[in-house]
Parts: C-alpha cells; structure tokens; sequence
C-alpha cells in the first residue's frame, strides 16, 4: 500500500474516497435523478438557462406521471413518440423543446460514460409553421416611435433618458407592451416583431436574402427566410417595369392601348 499510494495520508485518504465514490456510482440511474443531478447543473453555464430548466421541467412533468422509474439505459425512441403526444394540446415548439433537451441531456450521459451511444439522436421534430400573417410596416414603426415620444416614454431602450443604465431585456419587453396596447392595429405586438421588421426593410429595397443573411450573420437561408416578409405591394413596381419593357419590345401592339386598359392595368 506504501508503494501504491505512497507516505502521504491525506492523499492516500483523498485516492481511497475517489476509489470508493467511483465504486458506489451508480452505472444505470433514473432518467429523473440524472436530469436534476448531472444535466441540469451542466447548464448553469448558459445564457439560456432559464429556457433550459423550463424545458426539463416540461420533461420531468412527463416522465413522473408515464415513467417514473424509467432507467438511463432503457430510454428508445418510443418514449419520444409518447412525450409528443402528451403534450399535444400544446404548442408543437413546446414538444420540440423538451426533446431537444431530453436528446443533450443523453448527449451527456454519452459523454460521461453512462450510454455508448444516443438512441434519440436521430429522432425528428415536429414541424413548425413559421409564416407571420402580420408583421409591422413602416407607417406601423413610426406610429410606435411617435407614441414613444409622445407619452413620456422617451428612448424606450433607455430608462428616463439615462444613456448610462439601459433597459434589460425584459423591462424593453414591457416598455414595448405598454406602448402598443395604446395603438391601433398593433395591440397584438411583440417585441419579436422588431427582427422581423428590420430584415423586411432592405428586401423591399431590392436587396437579397442572402445579402440580409450576410448581415444578420444567419447560419443559412433558411433562417433568414423566416425574418423577410414582402407585402403583395411592394411588388407592383417590379410588375408595372416589367409592363413596360413588354410595351418596348412588342413595339406599335402596345402603343394603341390606352393607359387604362385592363390588358395592362396592374
């Protein structure tokens, strides 16, 4: 033991407690115990660490009322499906979340030598329709700005005007709320409704999804063409252009039209 440890008590005395936490570990814990205790800590590190509690939360909801002595090794893709449809009166994001998380949370076990491999990794999410059938305009911006000024709200990023504290996320959360609920056509908005405005701004000035996604610094178009929105309006130039160059090249045909005709009436 002298010459395996050597002289050192207190290291001897710190290698045996390893020795004895490492054979009192349990290889196959429950899938409840080894979200509280191994993966949720492993978040604390995240911006998104509230999102990634409430998620666990939805989880842990799930797995206390179907399976709650479900083990780490025994979890298949069927207790996805069974996840799904326990929250399908819920939004399908709120499904996809908690599978997101319950796919990292093995990911973990996998990396702490608890799994060999994920058996969810390949397990799809439910599909999202992404389109906003509304979305500000312009006149929509300006009429939020006005107000802005006009109820003492001032610089909404700033609290009473002091460049030195801006507002939280959450208080320019609020601070917008308060300001819509007074405005016409727009009780319904969101501070989510700025990234999408923004992005539909240059696109009616002709410029191309891939050069918003550039700026925006957007992984792909995918997640670019979720943020560009283009009213049927801001296409009627495009469409009176293209009504002109016909005019050119068919020549005397269009000259005998009148301007208001419906043959090339947009």
């Amino acid at each position: 033991m002298i010459r395996g440890l050597g002289t050192d008590r207190k290291l001897a005395l710190a290698l045996l407690d390893e020795l004895a936490a490492e054979l009192g570990k349990d290889e196959n814990p429950r899938i409840v115990d080894f979200l509280v205790e191994t993966f949720l800590p492993s978040q604390r590190g995240l911006k998104s660490y509230g999102y990634s509690e409430k998620c666990v939360g939805w989880l842990l909801r799930f797995l206390n009322s179907k399976a709650p002595n479900l083990r780490l090794s025994d979890v298949n893709r069927q207790h996805v499906e069974h996840l799904a449809r326990y929250y399908t009166d819920l939004a399908p994001n709120t499904c996809n979340g908690s599978t997101q998380k319950f796919k990292q949370g093995l990911n973990v076990a996998v990396d702490v030598g608890l799994l060999s491999a994920n058996p969810i990794a390949r397990m799809k999410q439910l599909l999202v329709d992404n389109r906003r059938l509304q979305f500000l305009a312009l006149t929509d911006f300006t009429r939020t700005l006005n107000a802005a000024r006009d109820t003492g709200v001032g610089d909404l990023c700033l609290p009473n005007g002091r460049p030195d504290r801006p507002k939280t996320l959450d208080n320019f959360s609020r601070s917008y709320r308060w300001l819509v609920r007074r405005l016409d056509r727009l009780e319904s908005s969101t501070l989510y409704d700025l990234p999408h405005f923004f992005p539909s701004q240059p696109a009616k000035c002709g410029a191309t999804e891939r050069q918003i996604g550039q700026l925006l610094c957007h992984v792909g178009l995918t997640v670019t063409s979720r943020y560009v929105h283009q009213d049927i309006e801001d296409l009627r130039h495009f469409v009176e252009e293209h009504t002109q160059r016909v005019r050119v090249a068919v020549g005397g045909v269009t000259s005998s039209l009148d301007e208001d005709s419906p043959a090339v009436r947009v």
